[in-house]
């Protein structure tokens, strides 16, 4: 038959002996009174006792949901005016998973007793409805939420401030940092180092309906790994893919301000397919002069060197060859091009390509036309710089002539 009590206080059977104001919950409810133990850290209570439990059997207990305050014994230190939690053997705790009460008083240490007012073993891990927002901020800025706004695919949202459009995620120390941050206007997510939270971190997102960023802030390296092994990294200066191809976007043997103060064109890059490294030179000869005496040097009149970039070992590889393919025919000087190295980047226009040192011609290509490609006759050694020559003097601008000059090097 059902029973019912009215008071604070009911008689349950005790599976063990115990101490005074520790917490019970029901271990058996099959028996008549239902049988109690104390409770563990995850038990709720259903009661305290008010005295200990020198035998097992009929035991009293205050219940949980009792009018008034209660003692209670603690496990550790807890300051009075905070929330109390569950422990062990039948004590509470300044922290846990299930809420007890409310301190009314201070512990100094373990095995204290002190007030509590009840809270009736409230899980702490709360469930939230559908929908229903659990929202931060004094303005309710930001929340979390179980969407259902797309009836067919439930999703959990994280709602983010309407000004500052920012998460960030850094370690617990960090927390209060001043990021430093103006407000954006796409929600961005930044993930901070622990060296310098603030000024160190990758940010992803900013997404403005058809860009989005991923940006490594403050660093130098962004690397996509697979399993632990670093399969694709971008720099300022190159694209890697280890062990395959490396696009370096600005290289160290960049031409003499004689070639790119006046050329309509000058272009260069160099990449690494396995231990295959090209380097592409791409240069348009218009407004460049010949120079008035056979083999001397192709720059702007009076612009300084005129090199078109030095070959290193460090860049380019070692040299193994190469080839240079006229895709403009050369028009308004003269149409035998050369290709030559030197040890100096000092070389200027309408000078002597042989009053520098170690000067060796790579290319005795003749009159060039359209489709024709000569390869080198020599391989290039480290740290030389590369120059053009008029094959026959011709002190006059080019209106034309295109060339694409292409060295193979190993790593």
């Amino acid at each position: 038959m059902s029973q019912m009590i009215e008071g604070p206080r009911k008689t349950f059977l005790a599976a063990e002996t115990g101490g005074a104001y520790i917490r019970w919950y029901v271990s058996d409810a099959s028996t008549s009174p239902p049988t109690v133990s104390i409770c563990g850290a995850a038990n709720p209570s259903v009661g305290t006792t008010e005295a200990a439990v020198l035998a097992t059997g009929p035991v009293t207990l205050l219940l949980a949901n009792a009018q008034g305050t209660r003692k209670m014994l603690c496990a550790g230190v807890i300051t009075g005016g905070n929330k109390v939690y569950a422990a062990a053997d039948g004590e509470i705790a300044s922290s846990g998973t299930l809420l007890e009460g409310l301190a009314f008083e201070s512990s100094g240490a373990d095995q204290d007793i002190i007030e509590v007012m009840g809270a009736f073993g409230e899980d702490v891990d709360e469930d939230w409805a559908d929908g229903e927002l659990m929202q931060f901020g004094t303005g309710n800025d930001a929340a979390l939420l179980w969407s259902t706004g797309d009836a067919s695919n439930h999703a959990m949202v994280v709602a983010i401030g309407d000004t500052s459009q920012q998460i960030h995620i850094t370690d617990l120390a960090a927390r209060a940092t001043d990021w430093n941050r103006s407000a954006g206007t796409h929600p961005e997510l930044a993930i901070h180092s622990n060296t310098t939270p603030a000024t160190d971190y990758i940010s992803i997102g900013n997404h403005d309906g058809t860009t989005a960023t991923i940006d490594v802030v403050g660093g130098t390296t962004f690397n996509l790994d697979i399993a632990g092994t670093t399969e694709f990294t971008v720099t300022a200066a190159a694209t890697t893919l280890p062990g395959m191809v490396s696009a370096v976007e600005s290289v160290a043997n960049t031409a003499g301000v004689g070639i790119t103060g006046a050329a309509a064109h000058f272009k260069t890059s160099v990449e690494k397919i396995g231990t295959i490294i090209k380097t592409t030179i791409l240069i348009d000869l218009t407004d460049l002069n010949g120079g008035g005496t056979a083999d001397d040097i192709i720059g702007a009149n009076a612009a300084g060197a005129a090199h078109l970039g030095q070959i290193t070992a460090a860049v380019n590889g070692t040299n193994i060859g190469g080839k240079m393919t006229c895709l403009e025919a050369p028009a308004g000087s003269n149409i035998d091009v050369d290709l030559w190295h030197a040890d100096e980047d000092s070389g200027v226009e309408d000078s002597a390509i042989s009053a520098l040192t170690g000067e060796i011609k790579v290319i005795n290509a003749g009159n060039w036309s359209v489709g024709t490609f000569k390869a080198t006759e020599v391989v290039i050694p480290a740290d030389k710089y590369l120059y053009l020559t008029s094959g026959a003097p011709t002190d006059a601008a080019f209106t034309a002539g295109i060339f694409l000059i292409e060295l193979y090097g190993t790593a």
